[in-house]
């Protein structure tokens, strides 16, 4: 076996998913992959390490050779890439931390290591508000050439990176599971869309379904490949605020959007601002802390040529969200028609689906 595959052996260890330390801890007192991969099952124990019946199953059921390969040939066949770490493509910003993964699975690229990122995140269950602060800052971003990272959650999240994607920019996704499920369903379109304008990264292999307790780590590593961490409506307590402790423990600049003073998904904004992160009120604030002066584009929007049916659906779709019957009404298109030529207009960028009001067209 080469390193490659040793390293590989590792990433199959989801065992740890729940804490990535641990694994860390155990690789180190192994001696890397290669040894862990060799070393007896009797000898496990004695690492230094407490290790649980499963985990140490686990850790002896991958170790056939035949095994990694046919699962290192299936990922190549979902087009999905597995980087280790020491590999020029990873990324140089997971090695600061103190877990960083043994290596990603990527489905096409990584951030490039010279362009300056930030990372967009917020609530799930965000406001029109909230949906319209998304789409605008991640053009701004798209615009600039400046790649936005998040998580694809719906809500915040899935806004912004349309909104970079819509304005010809970059945008990455940071799986919780593999990267060849698609989670959550309702971000299908930004799916498919990623690897061609950016890329979905993971450090779990394909078929795994994230749990709960990996979305926290899964946090760690979306601030780390970010210069900034900016944030768009929050409740107290909620998710983002993890991202954000892991932003600050890493040295990484956060901004918040004010909010109305009583609205529940302004509360964590206001109280990120009362604690000291930069008040965001333009995307100019997020220039200049990069120190990106602001001219020309450097990066155009892709012109989206649409087919005749596509053109008559997405003129029928507006700032206002137009739900399933009333598009059915107007267009006079089957359902079956309609369903079709509005989930190609999703994956072109021209419409978005919010969740309970129906299709809105996507600014720009």
């Amino acid at each position: 076996m080469n390193a490659v595959l040793y390293s590989f052996y590792v990433s199959q260890l989801t065992c740890f998913s729940g804490c990535p330390g641990r694994l860390a801890r155990l690789l180190q007192a192994a001696g890397g992959p290669e040894a862990l991969f060799r070393c007896p099952e009797q000898d496990l124990y004695g690492l230094g390490v407490p290790l649980r019946f499963h985990e140490i199953a686990m850790m002896t059921a991958f170790r056939d050779p035949a095994k990694l390969e046919a699962l290192m040939e299936d990922c190549e066949r979902k087009g999905i890439r597995y980087i280790p770490d020491g590999d020029p493509a990873y990324p140089e910003r997971f090695r600061v931390l103190s877990d960083p993964p043994p290596g990603i699975f990527v489905k096409g690229e990584v951030p490039p290591a010279a362009s300056p990122a930030v990372a967009v995140i917020g609530a799930r269950n965000c406001t029109s508000y909230g949906r319209d602060m998304a789409l605008f800052f991640g053009q701004a971003f798209g615009k600039q050439g400046i790649p936005v990272i998040s998580g694809m959650a719906v809500g915040i999240d899935g806004y912004a990176m349309r909104g970079a994607l819509s304005s010809g920019g970059t945008s990455f996704a940071v799986l919780a599971g593999g990267a060849d499920l698609c989670y959550p369903r309702e971000n299908i379109d930004l799916y498919h869309r990623l690897p061609a304008s950016g890329g979905i990264l993971t450090d779990k292999p394909p078929g795994y379904a994230g749990k709960k307790y990996d979305f926290p780590f899964r946090n760690r590593l979306i601030s780390a490949l970010s210069d900034a961490v900016i944030v768009l409506e929050a409740a107290m307590h909620s998710g983002t605020s993890i991202t954000v402790g892991y932003a600050l423990e890493q040295g990484k600049e956060v901004f918040a959007l004010p909010g109305r003073v009583g609205d529940r998904l302004s509360d964590g904004c206001n109280s990120l601002l009362k604690n000291g992160a930069q008040v965001l009120t333009a995307p100019e604030d997020v220039f200049q802390f990069l120190g990106i002066r602001v001219g020309q584009d450097t990066v155009k929007k892709r012109a989206v040529s649409l087919t005749k049916e596509e053109k008559a659906v997405a003129d029928l779709v507006g700032q206002t969200p137009a739900d399933m019957e009333t598009l059915l009404e107007k267009s006079a298109f089957p359902l079956t028609v309609l369903t079709e030529v509005l989930l190609r207009l999703e994956i072109k960028g021209v419409v978005t689906k919010q969740a309970l009001e129906g299709y809105v067209r996507v600014p720009g």
